[in-house]
């Protein structure tokens, strides 16, 4: 997101690992939220070179 600040070095998991935060109130949404992120990675040697992160509504899990 444009207006939050970036945590470069906060995803360090193995390739292929997915990270959920747990739900909490958005802050511009007053929705309850979620946070999925999975690591981007180079094919010839694993390694991370990005991350994709998403926000989820928790209401449409339930």
């Amino acid at each position: 997101k444009g207006g939050k600040p970036k945590n470069s070095n906060r995803f360090t998991p193995p390739s292929g690992v997915f990270v959920i935060d747990q739900v909490a109130i958005g802050g511009s949404s007053k929705a309850h939220q979620s946070r999925v992120s999975m690591p981007i990675t180079e094919p010839s040697n694993g390694a991370i070179i990005g991350v994709i992160t998403v926000e989820l509504e928790a209401a449409a899990f339930f």
